[in-house]
């Protein structure tokens, strides 16, 4: 999702100054009853167009994510100890042929994913491109975990897509990214240099304030057949098929549906796996805000913006906001600060 529009004020990019006021005037393009507002008005529909994701405190110093032992049960009943951990040599830097994305059908797609899976094509003319939907990856997982498959069917359909973009690249290689995520350049000047210098790209997300370190679900990339893709799928299918884990996830007469998804087949398992495992998370600004994108847009790679498709009360269901009206003005503002 991406957060806040950050502090207002000028930024200055490839010889041109960004104001407030071509945000202003974007978002007055599209709706013309905002014509006469204030600026302090249409700040104000900014800021309530793209909401929180996170404080933007955290520093973007750090290259690497350290690799730190994660305590015992930091987040509630995971226990490191039962992964295992492979030692795998980086043998070459890696060539991204492919991108692939996922999801369960194009026309359930946002305004703001179609455009987005579009740019991804257009910078990367020379990168083979493929938009998949489940079942174009389901015999393959089928065939190599018929072990899983009952288990794999009875997921929640957002826990089946961590098991469906790692087994994309581990059967094809290159580049997974989410639907939602809105590319600023070509993949080969993506952000620090070398950044594809190995066989495996996990990228960080900022730290927080007594967590261990996160990495992305949302992007990565790696050679196919990757041993470490093999391995982080099937730590998803053991925490799936965990029942102690499950009900670990029940609060009183409340089922935690997001920490749960997180937990077993989301963000904190890929982190999980690669902390165990030693695997490095690269600091590309996987996490990066409308912030990240005024004061440090020569850093930023992409925006991801979350449709929260998956969750049953989103913030649009639970506020009556105009999805598509709040997608476009979205496309607009992050136009007006990139000119992409």
């Amino acid at each position: 999702m991406i957060g806040r529009c950050g502090e207002v004020g000028t930024s200055t990019r490839q010889g041109f100054t960004i104001i407030t006021n071509a945000s202003v005037m974007l978002v007055t393009q599209l709706n013309p009853h905002t014509k006469a507002a204030s600026i302090t008005h249409t700040i104000s529909l900014i800021t309530r167009l793209i909401p929180y994701a996170q404080s933007i405190t955290a520093q973007h110093a750090g290259n690497l994510i350290t690799s730190a032992s994660h305590p015992k049960n930091r987040r509630g009943n995971n226990t490191l100890s039962s992964i295992g951990s492979k030692s795998i040599s980086i043998t070459s830097d890696m060539d991204i042929k492919r991108i692939t994305q996922i999801h369960g059908s194009y026309q359930r797609l946002g305004v703001f994913e179609r455009v987005a899976i579009e740019q991804w094509r257009v910078l990367n003319p020379d990168i083979e491109y493929h938009f998949i939907v489940d079942k174009d990856i389901d015999d393959f997982i089928a065939e190599q975990w018929p072990q899983h498959m009952i288990t794999y069917n009875q997921m929640m359909p957002i826990c089946r897509a961590g098991v469906q973009r790692l087994s994309s690249v581990l059967r094809w290689g290159g580049l997974y990214t989410d639907c939602g995520s809105y590319p600023l350049r070509p993949i080969k000047d993506f952000k620090p240099e070398g950044i594809w210098d190995g066989d495996l790209a996990m990228f960080k997300l900022r730290d927080r304030e007594g967590q261990p370190p996160l990495v992305t679900d949302c992007i990565f990339a790696a050679e196919k057949g990757h041993p470490h893709l093999r391995g982080l799928i099937e730590e998803i299918f053991r925490r799936a098929e965990d029942i102690a884990r499950k009900a670990a996830c029940v609060e009183g007469n409340y089922f935690n549906y997001k920490k749960y998804v997180f937990d077993t087949a989301s963000v904190h398992v890929f982190s999980d796996y690669a902390n165990a495992n030693n695997i490095k998370g690269l600091d590309g600004l996987a996490d990066a805000d409308m912030h990240d994108l005024l004061h440090h847009t020569d850093k930023v790679n992409f925006l991801r913006y979350s449709t929260e498709s998956w969750v049953h009360k989103n913030r649009w269901t639970e506020n009556d906001r105009d999805r598509v009206e709040e997608e476009f003005n979205t496309l607009n503002i992050i136009k007006s600060i990139t000119g992409v």
